[in-house]
């Protein structure tokens, strides 16, 4: 079958879409730990391996335009830096599935488990890479505290829940693997 934009790659994406809004509306608004892992991660690896780059590219963005009205994102970053807080979540996002979806398309010919394993594990370690970058960068000179032992404590905290967040959507992606290379060794059945 020819890759490209057809309408059955179309329906596959559209409705890769729809459960990466949904989950992440999820992720949104449910807490383990104090934290929100990102559940959307998951759909974005099997659309980017389905149906490729522009796929992956199209669904991280898709998560990323949900994570802008996050509580947590509206509440935390949008009022210090708007441009800012656009700029990291929409490049964390699109670039997480597109990275996803080049590793995957990459490797698949050599091992197509090793190229999901791989993807999965991708798109968490990108997101939250420049997720870190960006905060670091951006928001921590706004804020700074007036002492250096209150303004480590709060960057240790902050960098501490982004780890415990990491750590929660790499487990996933690890743990979800399997189901993922069945997933997609259906759907390209299907589409043969």
């Amino acid at each position: 079958m020819k890759k490209g934009l057809d309408v059955h790659s179309l329906a596959g994406v559209g409705i890769l879409t729809a459960v990466v809004i949904a989950l992440q509306v999820f992720s949104n608004h449910v807490a383990l730990f104090g934290v929100s892992p990102t559940w959307a991660l998951v759909p974005i690896v099997v659309g980017g391996a389905l149906y490729g780059i522009w796929a992956g590219a199209w669904l991280g963005l898709v998560m990323s335009v949900v994570v802008l009205f996050a509580p947590s994102t509206l509440a935390l970053f949008f009022p210090v830096n708007p441009a800012a807080t656009i700029i990291i979540v929409i490049l964390k996002g699109t670039s997480a599935g597109t990275l996803a979806a080049v590793v995957y398309h990459l490797l698949k010919k050599k091992s197509s488990f090793w190229a999901v394993f791989l993807a999965a594990i991708t798109c968490p370690i990108v997101n939250t890479a420049i997720f870190s970058l960006g905060a670091n960068w951006f928001f921590r000179p706004v804020w700074g505290v007036s002492n250096e032992a209150t303004a480590f404590a709060f960057w240790g905290v902050l960098f501490g829940v982004i780890w415990i967040n990491f750590v929660s959507e790499f487990i996933i992606s690890v743990i979800l693997s399997p189901t993922i290379v069945q997933i997609i060794r259906l759907g390209k059945k299907r589409s043969a």
